[in-house]
């Protein structure tokens, strides 16, 4: 990969942060409106606030940067063009945001040549800015962040959030089951954009997800390693910008938390 200099990578992060602060005033106008929600599926919601959102944040790219990817939750991928491209989710935590439940924000990053470089997760209804360069660090509300220095299993806050297959949702109980009885304790936020970056802050220990989509970790992934946190699939492998399970961790409890979320996937 060819690394942005400097001067690039603080510009693309700006753009960013303004673009998710756009945005976040759709989403904040919108949950203080009467809401249209529609169904794409099992388990799976859309608002037109989330259309909103992601309009504003296509179209803010597509002025300032035309010649830049866009993948995004809402529309259909588009070809690959370029070697940047933006993955977005407008609105993560739709299901919350339909039952005004209070917990939900909108997730940029810019990837290049496939490796997310800058990246913003912005809730709007509290004005919490997560932000980070690769290689640069990651602050929260402007100030520099870090992970829990947590060792013992049985002192962690541990989130997860439920997936929509009945399979998976198995699996998420049966990892509950081998976490509850030797952990502190287990939170779900409704949000995966946010529960991943509540680890990066360091008011999580650990976080699980048996089935995300690129727009739904991309960028608070960064935003953990940055703080000094790690990210990676259920075999221990860094997690990429794909689909599928991903682990976060302050980094020291890893391999234990590991070692549970397969146990119990195991045992679905």
């Amino acid at each position: 990969m060819s690394a942005l200099t400097v001067p690039e990578s603080q510009a693309y992060l700006r753009f960013a942060i303004d673009t998710a602060c756009a945005a976040g005033q759709v989403i904040y106008e919108g949950a203080h409106s009467p809401i249209e929600v529609t169904s794409k599926g099992l388990r799976n919601l859309l608002t037109d606030v989330d259309l909103a959102a992601e309009r504003t944040i296509v179209e803010a790219i597509r002025s300032s940067y035309p010649e830049h990817d866009i993948l995004t939750e809402e529309t259909r991928p588009e070809a690959r063009s370029s070697r940047y491209q933006w993955v977005i989710d407008p609105l993560d935590g739709t299901g919350n945001f339909s039952r005004r439940v209070p917990c939900f924000c909108t997730s940029i990053a810019l990837a290049v040549d496939d490796v997310p470089v800058v990246c913003v997760v912005y809730d709007p209804m509290v004005d919490r800015l997560y932000a980070a360069r690769r290689g640069a660090g990651a602050t929260l509300i402007g100030v520099e962040m870090a992970v829990t220095g947590t060792t013992e299993i049985v002192q962690t806050v541990i989130g997860m959030d439920w997936t929509r297959s009945p399979i998976t949702r198995r699996q998420n109980a049966c990892v509950i089951a081998e976490l509850v009885p030797v952990c502190g304790t287990v939170r779900i936020s409704g949000s995966a954009a946010l529960g991943i970056c509540n680890v990066g802050a360091g008011s999580w220990d650990a976080y699980w997800h048996l089935e995300l989509s690129a727009w739904d970790a991309a960028a608070g992934a960064v935003i953990v390693r940055e703080a000094g946190g790690q990210v990676t699939d259920l075999q221990g492998q860094p997690w990429t910008a794909g689909e599928g399970p991903v682990l976060v961790s302050n980094g020291v409890l890893h391999d234990v938390f590991r070692g549970y979320v397969n146990q119990g996937c195991e045992q679905a």
